[in-house]
C-alpha cells in the first residue's frame, strides 16, 4: 500500500453566540466529559476499510475532516487502489476534545465524489471507523461545528438513533440541509429529522453499451438497466439539490445524475479523468 498526504487545512469555529444555548432541546447532552478525560494534545487514529470490489479498478483520495475540539481540521491522503484501508494518525487540540466528529469521502481518481462515511465518540475512545449510516448525519455535525456550535453540545447518540427510526437503512435519504438549518439555529427537534422523497430519473443509452452502473453510495454498489428497443432504461432515485455520481470503469464513462431545486432532474455522461 503507498499512501501520500496531500495537505491539510484548519477552519476554526467562530465564537459561541447565544443561539448555541438554545441547543439543549430534546438532542441535548445531559453530561460533561470530565477534563481529565479531554485527552488534549493526543491523538486519534481514523481507519477507514478498502472500498467493495465494484470500486478496485480506481484509484481513490480520501478526504478526512474532524473536529479536534476547537476548529474543524481537513486532510486529503491519496491511495493507489481503491481495495487498500487506509489508517491514518490525526491531531486533537491542546485543550482537547470533549466530543470527536470524524468524516471520510472518497473522490475516485475518474472524477466524482461518493456518499460521506462517518464516526464520532467521546474520551478516551481514539480510534475511529467511519461507516456509511453515520455519514451524513456526522457531515451535518461538521457543518454546523463552522458556525460556533461545539458538536459536544449536541445529543448525537439519539441524533443517530432518531435518523434511523426515520430513513431506516437507506441514510443517504436523510435531509441534511433541513438538520444543518435546525442545528443552526437552535430549533431542534425531531421534527427537523426528514427523509427526503427521491423520485425516479430516467436515464437511456442505446446499445452498444454496458447495462451496469456504480453508485455513488457504497451501500447500493450497482444500478442494472432493463433492456428495450435497443436501448437501455436506468431508473435512478435522486432528491432536489442532490448530485449523483455513477461510474462504468471498463468504458469509461462518469455519470452524473441531479435534480436541481425547482425539482427538475438532468444527467450528463462525460469521460472519466
Amino acid at each position: 500500500m503507498e499512501r501520500i498526504r496531500l495537505g491539510a487545512t484548519r477552519t476554526r469555529a467562530p465564537a459561541a453566540t447565544g443561539i448555541t444555548a438554545a441547543v439543549i432541546l430534546c438532542f441535548a447532552t445531559a453530561c460533561t466529559i470530565p477534563e481529565h478525560l479531554s485527552g488534549g494534545g493526543s491523538t486519534i487514529t481514523v481507519e477507514v476499510s478498502g472500498l467493495p470490489e465494484p470500486y478496485h479498478p480506481t484509484d481513490v483520495a480520501w478526504h478526512i475532516r474532524w473536529w479536534d475540539g476547537t476548529a474543524v481540521q481537513s486532510q486529503m491522503v491519496a491511495m493507489q487502489g481503491a481495495r487498500e484501508a487506509l489508517s491514518v494518525s490525526l491531531p486533537l487540540s491542546s485543550a482537547g476534545a470533549e466530543l470527536v466528529v470524524v468524516t471520510a469521502t472518497a473522490h475516485p481518481s475518474g472524477g466524482g465524489t461518493l456518499a460521506p462515511l462517518g464516526a464520532w465518540g467521546a474520551p478516551p475512545q481514539r480510534r475511529f471507523r467511519p461507516g456509511a449510516d453515520f455519514g451524513r448525519a456526522a457531515s451535518a455535525v461538521l457543518q454546523v461545528a463552522h458556525r460556533g456550535i461545539d458538536p459536544a453540545r449536541i445529543n448525537v447518540e439519539r441524533l443517530h438513533r432518531t435518523v434511523r427510526e426515520e430513513c431506516g437503512d437507506q441514510p443517504e435519504t436523510l435531509d441534511r440541509d433541513r438538520l444543518v438549518a435546525a442545528l443552526g439555529t437552535g430549533e431542534m427537534t425531531r421534527y427537523a429529522i426528514r427523509r427526503r422523497p427521491r423520485p425516479e430519473c430516467e436515464v437511456s443509452l442505446p446499445a452498444p453499451v454496458d447495462d451496469t452502473w456504480i453508485s455513488h453510495d457504497t451501500t447500493e454498489q450497482l444500478i442494472e438497466g432493463v433492456w428495450a428497443d435497443d436501448r437501455c432504461y436506468w431508473t435512478i432515485p435522486v432528491a432536489e439539490g442532490e448530485v449523483r455520481h455513477l461510474w462504468q470503469w471498463s468504458a469509461d464513462r462518469l455519470l452524473t445524475v441531479g435534480r436541481n431545486r425547482n425539482g427538475h432532474a438532468f444527467w450528463v455522461i462525460s469521460p472519466l479523468r
